[in-house]
């Protein structure tokens, strides 16, 4: 199986160790625009927590859930290409992208 996201590069994985992310491209890249540029003005907490989050924040909460899911049922490849995504798209999502990426290689 093989994918590409928001940092061009492709992810290739056996199928039964892949899985698909529900979010389509451009509603990704949108999500994380909204993010980025909200933590760019220093408008929000880094911090993900469910009860302050707004439309996109929960958006990607949600997201991560399904990558922690993910990883919990032997599927990394999730974590890969999410952990990616958001270390190519901008330095405010490094530190998710940290998060993220350390559970694709763990």
């Amino acid at each position: 199986t093989q994918s590409t996201w928001v940092s061009g590069l492709g992810v290739v994985g056996t199928p039964e160790h892949y899985r698909e992310c529900y979010l389509e491209l451009g509603e990704l890249v949108r999500i994380l625009d909204n993010i980025a540029s909200a933590e760019r003005g220093g408008s929000r907490d880094s911090a993900l927590e469910p009860s302050r989050l707004g439309s996109d924040e929960k958006e990607l909460y949600d997201l991560l859930t399904c990558v922690d899911l993910a990883n919990d049922e032997g599927d990394p490849t999730m974590s890969l290409e999410v952990g990616l995504s958001l270390w190519s798209h901008s330095v405010e999502l490094s530190p998710k992208a940290c998060m993220v990426l350390r559970t694709a290689y763990g």
